[in-house]
């Protein structure tokens, strides 16, 4: 778990400042790469061998990422239209509330539409797992 939690926390900065300074997803990409060979030498060189236990996902941190995602959505939107300067040339002060509430409602759309495009399972894991439930059931 401790491994976990300093990816945790760099998925969390990466998705509430990414569009500050976007050259950070390609340092994250590095680490994340370097991070996962060590990670494969540790397991290989120095650790036995893991006993499996059966688990039914990755716990609460499911949760934790979802709401990060739904948080980035209104951060991210704030540093679009109060901080990048992107509508300054459109209106004055009075109508940035409005771009960001528009801004905002977009990007929540689109986040939606991506995760019905995109299923947790996909349709062939779904198959196996009813065949294996019909499989055990006497």
């Amino acid at each position: 778990m401790k491994d976990y939690l300093q990816l945790y926390v760099q998925w969390g900065y990466l998705a509430l400042f990414g569009a500050a300074t976007p050259g950070v997803a390609l340092f994250a990409f590095v680490t994340n790469f370097l991070e996962t060979r060590t990670d494969g030498f540790k397991l290989l060189r120095d650790y036995r061998r893991v006993l499996p236990r059966r688990i039914e996902g990755i716990g609460e941190a499911t949760n934790i990422f979802y709401q990060i995602v739904y948080i980035a959505v209104l951060v991210n939107a704030g540093l679009v239209v109060f901080t990048f300067g992107c509508f300054d040339t459109y209106a004055g002060s009075q109508a940035k509330p409005w771009f960001f509430v528009f801004v905002a409602l977009g990007l929540s759309w689109i986040l939606n539409r991506s995760f019905s495009v995109f299923p947790d399972l996909p349709e062939r894991t779904l198959i196996q797992l009813k065949r294996q439930v019909r499989k055990y059931c006497f």
